[in-house]
């Protein structure tokens, strides 16, 4: 499979975290090479996320790409969310980002 197929077998689920979460907050997570999607903790309360960085080390091996949701309804990357975004060859991995809303849900990096 590749990412687009991936996020659109998961796209019910992201949705889902991003309803979940409610309009104020960010949930996120990663998905994993062999399509798996993983929650992680958002540190931040601010309508933004910071992932914690214990639960990235522990599942940084098997990260293909972040996955986080945008309660503003835009899939479009924030400038902080490109800042950030570690896509640039970490450790010899190219890391695609995921944006999802309560409507729909966009790969914004392949990988």
């Amino acid at each position: 499979m590749d990412c687009y197929e991936i996020v659109q077998a998961n796209k019910h689920a992201l949705m889902g975290h991003a309803a979940d979460v409610g309009p104020s907050a960010e949930a996120c997570g990663v998905f994993t090479h062999n399509g798996l999607l993983w929650t992680l903790t958002n540190l931040s309360e601010h309508g933004e996320f910071r992932i914690d960085p214990n639960d990235l080390l522990r599942v940084w091996a098997w990260t293909a790409a972040i996955w986080h949701t945008h309660p503003n309804g835009s899939l479009r990357p924030s400038t902080r969310d490109t800042a950030g975004h570690p896509a640039n060859n970490v450790d010899g991995k190219r890391l695609g980002m995921v944006i999802a809303t309560t409507d729909d849900v966009g790969v914004v990096i392949p990988w």
